[in-house]
C-alpha cells in the first residue's frame, strides 16, 4: 500500500523541479519596479529615484532665474511638475498619459506643498491628487 503514495511523492517532488528549471518569464505587477527621474529645466536628470533631501535641494534652487521648474516623472508621459512663480509661490502641473492629459494648478501655493506633492507622488498612491485644486488643460 505505501508504493502508490510513493509514486505520487516523487511525482509532485518532480514537478516542482521541472518547475525550478523553466521559470515563467511572466512578471507580476507588484513586482515591476518603477523609476522616478527628478530633473529641471537645466538638468533633465538630476537623480534616478531621488531621495527626500534631493527633492528638497532641486526644489531649493527654483529662483526664476537659474531654474523655472523642477519635475519628477515616471515615464515619458507621467509626471509631476512645480514651477516657480516668486520667491514664496509655486504652481505646479502634471501630466497622466500624454499632452491631452495635462493639468495645472491656477492658485499659486508655499514652497512647502512641492514636498508634499512629490513625496506623495513617489509613493504611488493618488493622496497628491487631493492635496492642490487641478483643473484639465485645454
Amino acid at each position: 500500500m505505501r508504493l502508490p503514495y510513493t509514486l505520487v511523492t516523487f511525482w509532485m517532488l518532480a514537478g516542482f523541479v521541472r518547475a525550478e528549471q523553466h521559470p515563467s518569464t511572466a512578471t507580476s505587477p507588484s513586482e515591476v519596479q518603477v523609476v522616478y527621474t527628478l530633473g529641471n529645466d537645466n538638468n533633465a536628470t538630476i537623480a534616478k529615484n531621488p531621495s527626500a533631501e534631493q527633492i528638497k535641494a532641486a526644489l531649493a534652487a527654483l529662483d526664476g532665474d537659474k531654474a523655472l521648474a523642477v519635475y519628477l516623472n515616471r515615464d515619458e508621459t507621467h509626471g509631476i511638475q512645480a514651477n516657480w512663480d516668486s520667491d514664496s509661490k509655486l504652481s505646479f502641473q502634471y501630466q497622466d498619459g500624454g499632452d491631452q492629459h495635462t493639468y495645472q494648478t491656477t492658485k499659486k501655493y508655499p514652497r512647502d506643498m512641492a514636498m508634499k506633492l512629490f513625496l506623495s507622488y513617489m509613493s504611488g498612491k493618488d493622496d497628491w491628487l487631493k492635496m492642490v485644486t487641478w483643473e484639465h488643460v485645454k
